[in-house]
């Protein structure tokens, strides 16, 4: 994922991946990792980042965006991303070339 963002944002990619790296670690701390094991915390960690990151589309101030409405509820922002139904994984590795 991360050759993703450097190909969307460019010099500003590792600002990027911090911020995403922890918007999304405080939102699967909080509210998803309450019920999971640590797989599926990783799991459910690199799918939101996967959603932030897809919906971003390069675009600063749409990230920005994606990262408020994880906040808000990340449901939204992974059927925003077409991340919201079983077949997340297969959309994922289209996008990104690698499995997460």
């Amino acid at each position: 994922m991360k050759s993703k963002i450097v190909a969307d944002f460019g010099e500003e990619a590792p600002e990027v991946i911090s911020l995403v790296e922890d918007v999304v670690g405080s939102i699967v701390e909080e509210e998803v990792g309450e019920s999971l094991n640590s797989f599926a915390e990783q799991e459910s960690g690199e799918r939101l980042a996967a959603a932030v990151v897809i919906v971003a589309r390069g675009d600063s101030s749409e990230l920005l965006d994606a990262l408020r409405l994880l906040e808000v509820d990340f449901r939204d922002l992974l059927v925003w991303a077409g991340l919201g139904e079983g077949d997340w994984r297969i959309r994922i590795d289209s996008i990104f070339g690698e499995s997460l």
